[in-house]
């Protein structure tokens, strides 16, 4: 008996398309939809963790038990990329709510990043040493405010500091310090990483937020504006 393969194959290539039309199939190969691999972790046997985040991390306090969680490794694994990537551990511990001057707290970043490059310094006279907020009295800003500095600072690709600053408006219209305050410290930490991520820089952290009551200062992105805890 004939194979219907090689009835087929003995067809012209009218009488085979005539066939497919009367029966209503195809003959082409299937189309096989290419599925992308899975994000592999290991290269050449090692783990990959983003020295750039895994930095930032590091100088916001993150413990080592926090760090894996993040990352899905073991806190092994972890003390072993610190020491790899010569991280400088975590600078800041937390302090009793209390403002300090802040010619002192500069002095101590500078002693924390040695060789920190302020380009812009914070104008206020006192800074709390937990939430890192300006003021020029021993207590925390009143009134209603358009927008926020945020002073941070970055790691450049030779290992130097620097410190610098950006302004964000919150909103047209001034709203209460609570309001802003909130908004700020819930999105800094995104908002300033994001602008340096393709950058030479790193992103460490936040060290100063000064709230200010001028319409002047550069609009926040508009996926940020008007955000609330």
């Amino acid at each position: 008996m004939t194979k219907i393969s090689d009835f087929i194959a003995s067809l012209t290539s009218k009488e085979r398309n005539e066939l497919i039309r009367e029966l209503g199939i195809s003959l082409k190969k299937p189309i096989v939809k290419k599925v992308k691999p899975a994000i592999v972790k290991l290269k050449h046997g090692k783990i990959l963790i983003s020295r750039r985040k895994l930095s930032r991390l590091v100088h916001q306090n993150y413990t080592d038990k926090q760090l894996a969680e993040v990352f899905n490794v073991s806190e092994r694994t972890i003390s072993r990329r610190i020491k790899e990537y010569n991280l400088k551990g975590r600078p800041f511990k937390k302090k009793p709510l209390d403002f300090i001057l802040t010619t002192d707290y500069i002095a101590q970043l500078k002693r924390d990043y040695s060789g920190l490059i302020v380009h812009r310094m914070p104008s206020k006279t006192f800074i709390n040493s937990v939430d890192h907020i300006l003021s020029n009295e021993k207590k925390y800003p009143k009134g209603k405010f358009f927008a926020c500095c945020v002073y941070f600072v970055l790691q450049y690709e030779d290992g130097s500091y620097y410190v610098k600053m950006y302004s964000f408006r919150y909103r047209d219209q001034p709203v209460p310090y609570e309001e802003i305050r909130d908004w700020i410290l819930k999105y800094a930490d995104e908002m300033v990483a994001h602008m340096w991520e393709n950058s030479l820089f790193i992103f460490i952290k936040n060290i100063a937020f000064d709230f200010l009551n001028k319409k002047e200062h550069l609009a926040v992105p508009p996926k940020y504006r008007g955000k609330q805890r």
